[in-house]
């Protein structure tokens, strides 16, 4: 079987694992937030490039909450433990699985609210699509 990365949410010290993201359908994540600026004179020939430092960039996590007895409830108690785990403006570290035993980290901070995209075709029976949108590189 191929391996699949896992999204994890951790506490801000990184030694808490406090949420993984269940069925992620959908990222932009892996991204390089480096950016440079290039200096340019219309007398010379040339550019001078020079480090920019880290950048802010919006990582977006898409994925399914389940209910495996297709239970309203059930659905709606995964959606309140994903809003009291993951309050806004609080720092956490959101890691994505490179393999077994490498990953990638970001700083993060949820500044928006999740979105649910089910909501009016579904009714919560059974699954619930989540957007969520993190500020990376915001503490």
């Amino acid at each position: 079987m191929a391996f699949v990365p896992k999204f994890t949410l951790r506490s801000a010290d990184n030694l808490t694992q406090l949420y993984i993201f269940p069925a992620v359908q959908s990222t932009n994540l892996p991204q390089t937030p480096r950016e440079t600026v290039t200096i340019s004179n219309l007398r010379a020939r040339g550019a001078v490039v020079i480090d920019g430092g880290i950048k802010s960039f919006e990582a977006i996590v898409e994925f399914v909450l389940f209910s495996d007895t297709l239970d309203y409830e059930d659905i709606i108690s995964q959606i309140d433990t994903l809003e009291t785990t993951i309050p806004i403006n609080t720092p956490f570290i959101l890691r994505m699985d490179k393999s077994a035993t490498t990953y990638y980290e970001y700083k993060i901070k949820r500044i928006v609210p999740f979105e649910y995209s089910d909501v009016g075709t579904d009714k919560r029976i059974g699954r619930q699509k989540v957007t969520g949108r993190f500020l990376t590189d915001a503490w």
